[in-house]
């Protein structure tokens, strides 16, 4: 059973679904917490990163959501939603940039192996490891190129000279 959440709490997730930053500006004033979590216990910054509005994520910040060591930028490398704008956003409020997930995967790789060349972009200029490898035991070249994504794996051996 879903733990339940208060009406402020829901008004903040409401808005946070319909991408709507103004209404998460309302509703964090009204006294939601940036750090609320939902009735899945998905903080509220992940659940933003889920609909990619990298309007509703700053604002989140903003207002003091977390960003270290909440497994935000590998999972937001894992959906793609957002960019290269929600990378750069993610890092400039000071999430790792070679955090790991609980599997042992960098966001490097996670994004390397869905072919986001534009997020392996923006990983690599604020220097990811690209040398790092997750449980299968490859970098994210060796993933980018095993799956197809030629443009990410050329991309990612400018980086290796």
């Amino acid at each position: 059973m879903a733990p339940p959440i208060d009406e402020k709490s829901m008004a903040l997730f409401d808005a946070i679904k319909a991408k709507d930053s103004k209404k998460v500006l309302q509703a964090i004033k009204a006294g939601a917490d940036a750090n609320a979590k939902n009735w899945e216990g998905t903080p509220a910054l992940k659940y933003a990163m889920v609909f990619g509005d990298v309007k509703t994520a700053q604002v989140l910040i903003e207002h003091g959501a977390l960003v270290k060591d909440q497994d935000v930028l590998p999972e937001m490398a894992a959906y793609g939603r957002g960019g290269e704008a929600m990378v750069r956003l993610l890092l400039d409020a000071g999430a790792e940039v070679d955090e790991r997930t609980s599997g042992g995967y960098t966001p490097l790789v996670i994004a390397a192996g869905r072919g986001y060349t534009d997020v392996v972009r923006v990983l690599l200029e604020a220097g990811a490891d690209i040398h790092a490898v997750g449980a299968s035991q490859r970098t994210a070249k060796s993933l980018a190129y095993e799956r197809g994504y030629i443009e990410t794996a050329r991309l990612i051996e400018t980086y290796e000279r």
